[in-house]
């Protein structure tokens, strides 16, 4: 049977009108037992449970975790502000009668002003308001001095009620807490990462040709073939950008998956930006139980010492997030180097790495962020195959460039090794001294020679290294920025390595709450 999840809306509605209510009820049940006892008494009972209604009001919040903070600030203003209430019409009245007012007027405006100055500085804002608000209460609700200490008794014992009644609501009635949701946000991110890949990787995703039809063949020949299928797609899809329909249908294609991209992207971070707000609720909150598999949390006090090992782990989380964050502008920026002109360098480099290897980074990226979404979600151990896997693609993709580093060097020191007769064959290839390489000037380059500068002084040319025949990419504006975006690719595809890889360490700590 599918659960239904109840709005918060209506989660708040029902809770606030079942405290409204019982506050309501207390305060007419008890003013008339005390009615007969003491009408002032009665009064001012009455007075209170009022105040405890409005406190249910102003506490209620979608999560136990603010409904925590925002009840501890109030309480902690209003028992201040009513205690020092009482002080002041105390000593106003009984031992500063004459000068009453003037005493009054002036501890107020101390407490308005400084009150302002101390909720700055301790980050207690809302504490000093309600602070300044208690004090007025009692101050000013007292007709004599007598009275002060009633007054102050039943404002915060009113409001103290309306914080306990909210609490125990908040706990008992459709309770939702900080802890769950920041870990559903990051669930949700982590959710939104596999999507981005997905998007990210789709120009490589479309007639992949991977088949699990014939387990006869062996794996590698497999994805070899479905490479070579891959290969063939991108290919036809490059031809048909250049004629044909293709060429007015691509642009339009590519404008969509750019606002599909952005939009999970920014879902993610919308994601996020909400764990980080509920992670820090989530330390209002203590652990208390495990019902029906659900985590249970109980109130607790702000600022308390040693409360740490039973709220949610902050550091760790945030952590997490700041993780993900990296990981999504990876992905992003991989996206758009796919996006743009990545086929040419899918043909300059198709035959010189193994034909497995883009579809391994592929299924083993996201095979790696669908490892750590679902350890996130059942709090277990993050499954390392996947990532290791990814790791050593990326390692293969490195030594290809590695290996076409080592041969265009060799290639240099070979050509430069070589024996340079005296004599020059050409009058237009040999410059004088006095033509170039004096006082500092660089000689004068013919295209297609390599300058030397002999022991005597004289300059000579001979013929430059065919780079053509030994770089993968061609000597031209178009094969220079294949070879940017090249390197490019392999430095995120690296980057996402070194930035998925610290996951693993958080998400075993982080207990199963979805």
């Amino acid at each position: 049977m599918k659960k239904v999840e109840v709005p918060d809306f209506i989660r708040r509605a029902i809770r606030q009108g079942l405290g409204v209510g019982l506050a309501v009820c207390f305060g007419y049940i008890f003013f008339e037992q005390l009615t007969g006892v003491s009408s002032r008494a009665a009064q001012q009972w009455l007075q209170g449970c009022k105040w405890a209604a409005i406190t249910i009001i102003v506490v209620s919040a979608p999560v136990l975790g603010k409904v925590t903070q925002v009840s501890f600030e109030r309480t902690l203003g209003t028992i201040a502000g009513g205690l020092l209430g009482y002080v002041t019409v105390t000593l106003g009245h009984k031992m500063l009668e004459a000068s009453d007012i003037v005493f009054t007027g002036t501890i107020s405006s101390l407490v308005g002003g400084g009150a302002v100055i101390a909720g700055w500085a301790l980050g207690l804002d809302y504490s000093a308001k309600l602070f300044v608000m208690t004090f007025l209460l009692v101050v000013m609700g007292t007709e004599q001095a007598s009275d002060a200490f009633l007054v102050a008794l039943t404002r915060i014992s009113g409001i103290l009620l309306g914080v306990l009644l909210s609490l125990a609501l908040s706990v008992c009635v459709f309770p939702k807490s900080a802890s769950h949701q920041a870990t559903d946000n990051l669930g949700a991110a982590l959710q939104g990462l596999i999507q981005l890949s997905q998007l990210a990787w789709d120009p490589m995703n479309d007639n992949q040709g991977v088949s699990s039809k014939n387990p006869s063949r062996p794996l590698g020949q497999t994805m070899a073939q479905g490479f070579n299928t891959l290969f063939d797609g991108v290919q036809s899809r490059l031809l048909d950008a250049e004629v044909g329909e293709g060429a007015a249908t691509r642009p339009s294609s590519r404008e969509e998956m750019e606002v599909k991209c952005e939009k999970v992207m920014m879902d993610i971070y919308a994601s996020l930006a909400r764990s980080d707000e509920f992670i820090k609720l989530s330390q209002s909150e203590r652990f208390f139980m495990v019902i029906n598999g659900r985590w249970c949390f109980l109130p607790l006090v702000p600022f308390l010492p040693g409360k740490k090992r039973w709220c949610l782990p902050q550091r760790e989380m945030s952590e997490l997030a700041t993780s993900i964050r990296k990981v999504t502008r990876v992905l992003w920026a991989f996206r758009a180097a796919l996006a743009e002109g990545f086929e040419s360098v899918i043909q300059a480099m198709e035959s010189r790495y193994p034909g497995h290897m883009l579809l391994d980074l592929r299924m083993h990226s996201q095979g790696a962020l669908k490892d750590a979404a679902d350890a996130f979600d059942r709090g277990q151990l993050i499954v390392q195959s996947n990532l290791e896997a990814f790791l050593h693609a990326v390692s293969e993709l490195i030594a290809v460039s590695e290996h076409q580093r080592r041969v265009i060097l060799g290639a240099l020191a070979a050509s430069i090794g070589q024996h340079v007769p005296s004599e020059v064959d050409s009058a237009s290839d040999t410059l004088s001294q006095g033509s170039g390489g004096k006082d500092g000037h660089p000689p004068f380059r013919i295209p297609g020679r390599a300058v030397l500068q002999e022991q005597g002084g004289g300059v000579q040319t001979v013929p430059q290294l065919d780079m053509s025949k030994v770089d993968f990419f061609s000597p031209d504006a178009a094969g220079h920025s294949a070879k940017v975006r090249w390197h490019a690719f392999q430095f995120m595809m690296n980057q996402f390595g070194e930035e998925l890889s610290p996951d693993g360490q958080y998400i075993p700590i982080l207990p199963a709450l979805r």
